[in-house]
């Protein structure tokens, strides 16, 4: 439970961008299929791609 209060704590701050636009809605869900850059504070950058469940 800490990991995720630690994440909503971060997107309450606005510490965290999809695709460069702001992340502030606590249940925001990556699209599945594409390709996404999601950042973390300045430093932190991952490309994540969701893919379907087969």
């Amino acid at each position: 439970m800490r990991l995720y209060n630690a994440a909503f704590r971060v997107i309450e701050q606005g510490g965290v961008k999809s695709n460069g636009e702001k992340v502030s809605d606590k249940t925001f869900k990556l699209p599945c299929g594409q390709m996404v850059i999601v950042q973390v504070g300045k430093r932190k950058f991952a490309r994540v791609r969701i893919s379907e469940e087969k």
